[in-house]
């Protein structure tokens, strides 16, 4: 053998050694091989002690050192739905576990390039090929899948609409991409589908959507026949489905309201409110398409969407804001009256005080609120903030 293999093998690494002499085994001949096999004897470098040496991390947390059996002990029935286990093995190769619906889902990754994708029908399976990849072992799938490839047909912040859309997608190949790998701002879940299924597929949402707007449909006739019980009982269920709708949870306040359940009432207008704040905050005008005002606040639309306009403000810095916010602190002030006690109801208008620029009330409410919880350290924290930057009118 010549001193430049010689050379070759002395100047690799303990990793790059233990590549060569495991999975890569099958691209060297047999001399190359004996060569490297003397310079791992003479470094003493046990291969059985480096394999052992992995790392697994659950989510986005960041992990630890382990053993294979520990990383084959994490993969059980109770792994949470989409919950992600990164597992790197002694050769820094990748496992992104993700637990699907039915099934588990596995991303290969070799020096941070994304390879494929596996989907294993049981945690034995599963556990199985895993073990040949953390022992260095070869492994091999039937079939894999670049999920580059795959179409997005679904996304949704609700894990119940979610799975009620893929438990009737059938033997419809899919997987669901967390914020994890899109990051999403807003935390959204994405459904793809393999490109050969996106018809059927699309079919299914379509026919869920349909089905969600004939709960709002019965949402709004129940309101006009003045049922509350069941009209809360369609808004629990779309709080569910659609968590991004403020008006399903504006619509289940006034529910609450009129069943007398006023702290409840509460959090849901507070909710609907902390809904719209980042287009609020992103200083635009949004107007929301209004129903019919049966009240002294009315309801808004089930169907709500905000629309932004162009501004038409001359003060470039004012905030805008829809006018369901006006609404909002109507009812708040109004179970206030009933509720005087409930700092929640004080944090949701001194909220909207500062949407609307109102300092001076702002900070009013924050002061009722400490003279409730005097340790309310939310209240203290705003209400430092607000008095440095309190600008007196003229």
């Amino acid at each position: 053998m010549s001193d430049r293999v010689i050379q070759q093998c002395a100047t690799m690494s303990n990793q790059e050694l233990v590549r060569t002499l495991t999975i890569e085994r099958g691209n060297f001949d047999e001399a190359f091989l004996g060569v490297a096999e003397s310079e791992r004897e003479k470094r003493v470098l046990l291969i059985e002690d480096f394999i052992n040496d992995v790392h697994i991390a659950q989510d986005d947390e960041e992990g630890e050192a382990c053993s294979i059996g520990d990383v084959l002990a994490k993969i059980h029935a109770n792994v949470s739905l989409w919950s992600i286990l990164t597992v790197t093995n002694c050769l820094d190769d990748v496992w992104v576990i993700q637990r699907e619906y039915k099934q588990w889902l596995v991303h290969h990754y070799t020096d941070d390039e994304y390879l494929a994708s596996v989907f294993y029908d049981s945690e034995e399976q599963l556990k199985s090929t895993l073990r040949f990849f953390l022992l260095l072992e070869f492994w091999t799938a039937e079939e894999m899948h670049d999920l580059n490839t795959w179409k997005p047909v679904f996304q949704s912040r609700s894990p119940a609409f979610l799975i009620k859309i893929i438990s009737e997608l059938g033997e419809i190949l899919h997987t669901v991409k967390t914020p994890i790998f899109s990051q999403d701002q807003k935390g959204q879940l994405v459904v793809l589908v393999h490109p050969e299924f996106e018809k059927q597929a699309q079919d299914v949402v379509d026919e869920n959507h349909d089905k969600l707007e004939q709960l709002y449909d019965q949402a709004e006739h129940l309101a006009e026949v003045g049922d509350w019980e069941q009209e809360l009982r369609i808004y629990d269920i779309l709080s569910e489905l659609v968590p991004d709708n403020l008006a399903v949870y504006y619509n289940r306040g006034s529910v609450l309201i009129a069943l007398d359940r006023l702290d409840e009432a509460a959090e849901s207008l507070i909710e609907a409110t902390v809904l719209g704040l980042p287009e609020i905050k992103a200083k635009v005008d949004l107007k929301p398409r209004r129903g019919s005002l049966s009240s002294v606040a009315g309801r808004v639309n089930p169907l709500l969407s905000l629309v932004v306009l162009s501004q038409q403000n001359d003060k470039p810095d004012a905030v805008h804001y829809p006018d369901y916010i006006d609404d909002v602190e109507l009812l708040l002030l109004q179970i206030l009256e009933k509720r005087p006690e409930n700092i929640r109801i004080l944090h949701g208008l001194a909220i909207i005080a500062e949407l609307k620029n109102e300092i001076a009330i702002a900070i009013q409410h924050y002061r009722d609120i400490l003279a409730i919880d005097s340790q309310n350290e939310a209240a203290q924290t705003q209400l430092a903030y607000l008095k440095q930057t309190e600008v007196k009118e003229p």
